[in-house]
């Protein structure tokens, strides 16, 4: 780490902090389990023994931690992602920092695999209509199109 001057800033950013083994990894759960359709609602929670330390959510293959959060008067931090995508899925890990000790984090917990996929498509949400010689999709709540824009 480089020593400033007064009045002197850095462009660079500040190194990850170091993982120091004296500290517990966290446990980490994943709500609903593993496999989800897009759009659910995840909820990730980590927790360790030690109730002073802020926890990070880190993502697989992210350089940085995808999240921070305090944890709660029982020491449990709760992560919650709306609306998931597939970009969500992934091996997710929890480390901890102890309070007043900004440059030191424990090790890299247990991880949880988060599998996100697309929505099927459900048989009652399409129809098909012959008009004629073409096949037309058409939703159940939409109307169908007249045989004279067919003609157009």
């Amino acid at each position: 780490m480089a020593l400033l001057a007064p009045n002197r800033t850095v462009s660079h950013c500040c190194p990850f902090p170091h993982a120091d083994r004296s500290f517990p990894p966290p446990s980490i759960s994943l709500s609903p389990e593993e496999c989800v359709e897009t759009g659910t609602n995840v909820t990730i929670q980590c927790w360790n023994k030690d109730y002073g330390a802020a926890f990070l959510l880190h993502k697989d293959g992210c350089s940085a931690p995808t999240q921070r959060q305090d944890p709660d008067v029982v020491g449990t931090a709760t992560f919650t992602m709306i609306g998931v995508t597939p970009a969500d899925s992934g091996t997710y890990r929890c480390s901890c920092r102890p309070s007043g000790y900004p440059f030191l984090s424990s090790p890299l917990g247990n991880n949880v695999t988060l599998e996100v996929t697309p929505k099927p498509s459900t048989p009652g949400d399409w129809w098909w209509q012959w008009l004629g010689a073409a096949q037309l999709p058409f939703s159940s709540s939409s109307s169908l199109p007249s045989s004279s824009s067919l003609l157009a």
